[in-house]
């Protein structure tokens, strides 16, 4: 492999190891941000592209002569292939609160913003002045609307306030609505706006009514962020980029001194 290219590839390495440590601290960050759900960094190797390469062969021939016998006709750098967010579910943490929600399953609560709805696993609530229920930040949480994909502000005039495992919302013995909790049919269209908040970038018709799921009143779902984990990737990760640091610095000693050898060349 010529020289430009190895340099390329340890380059290209370590900008895909300084992506990862961005997503990894950015969890680590939000360990304790209730609703949370960690990023996973996905990156393209060589290894991965010579494998690749490799199956696609004609003729299958011994392990030894694949590795050196086939050509990589291709860009061996590494990339950043993807950023996905996991969304596995966390643990539940009691809090006695009438007005802190959890899920347990599949589903999203539905808020409206000043950017349009978006969706939550976050379920720290309260009241405003008109007796609306709204998160910390203000914005309505959103009722089960006249059609699947609208949504109406839940009032809560009263003094027993019960949250039904269907999302159903009890005032005072008295039905006054039921949370607008949808699913999507694919997740990779849900973008993180930041307070655990996700906007949907997909088609309508991907919404649905969340069905396997329950709402536990008095408790919140704490991050999916272990942090044992994300300090162990941390770690590999931090050793990783040192490593190729020092193979480029060997690479360029390497280049060094051949052109110094060549120099006494006559």
């Amino acid at each position: 492999m010529p020289v430009s290219r190895v340099m390329e590839t340890l380059v290209s390495g370590m900008i895909a190891n300084q992506e990862r440590h961005e997503a990894i601290s950015n969890n680590l960050a939000n360990v304790n941000s209730i609703g949370f759900k960690k990023d996973v960094h996905a990156t393209t190797s060589f290894s991965a592209v010579l494998s690749d390469v490799q199956g696609k062969r004609q003729v299958q021939q011994s392990l030894t002569d694949n590795i050196y016998r086939t050509t990589v006709g291709r860009d061996t750098k590494a990339y950043t292939r993807a950023i996905k967010t996991s969304h596995t579910q966390g643990d539940m943490r009691i809090t006695g609160n009438n007005f802190d929600l959890s899920l347990m399953g599949e589903g999203f609560f539905s808020i409206q913003t000043d950017h349009g709805i978006e969706y939550t696993r976050n379920g720290s609530f309260m009241l405003n002045s008109k007796n609306e229920l709204i998160t910390p930040q203000g914005n309505i949480v959103l009722g089960v609307g006249s059609q699947e994909t609208e949504g109406i502000p839940i009032i809560i005039d009263g003094n027993n306030v019960t949250f039904l495992n269907d999302g159903t919302v009890n005032v005072d013995g008295v039905p006054v609505g039921q949370l607008r909790i949808v699913d999507f049919d694919d997740y990779t269209n849900l973008r993180k706006v930041g307070s655990s908040l996700f906007a949907y970038d997909g088609s309508e018709d991907g919404i649905m009514s969340a069905g396997s799921f329950f709402v536990e009143q008095g408790s919140l779902e704490s991050s999916n962020v272990n942090s044992l984990s994300e300090m162990t990737a941390m770690l590999f990760n931090t050793r990783h980029f040192e490593m190729s640091g020092r193979s480029i610095k060997a690479v360029e000693q390497t280049i060094n001194r051949a052109i110094a050898e060549l120099g006494k060349l006559k």
